[in-house]
């Protein structure tokens, strides 16, 4: 079963307390600060491709042990050369 616990209208001008760093982009802070209150309690987190980054997906799992599923923008900043090179046949993944 799938619910939505927490969400927040995001507003450029006026964006998540937790800062965005050069390793961890604006929009990976915005779900930073949604999920503060749920790491550590099992969860898994499923994300669509605008959230998605390989610096979140790392932060989540090393920093907060919370496990991960999404798609990504292949056109994203530091996207491992061997994500971006796989060629999958259709219906794969």
């Amino acid at each position: 079963m799938i619910y939505v616990v927490f969400s927040c209208i995001y507003r450029q001008k006026h964006g998540p307390t937790v800062e965005s760093t050069p390793d961890t982009p604006k929009t990976a802070a915005v779900v930073l600060e949604l999920l503060e209150t749920l790491f550590g309690c099992g969860h898994a987190l499923w994300i669509d491709n605008f959230f998605s980054s390989p610096e979140l997906a790392r932060k989540l799992k090393i920093e907060h042990s919370t496990d991960y599923v999404g798609t990504l923008k292949l056109n994203r900043k530091n996207v491992p050369k061997e994500v971006n090179d796989k060629k999958l046949e259709k219906g794969k993944s």
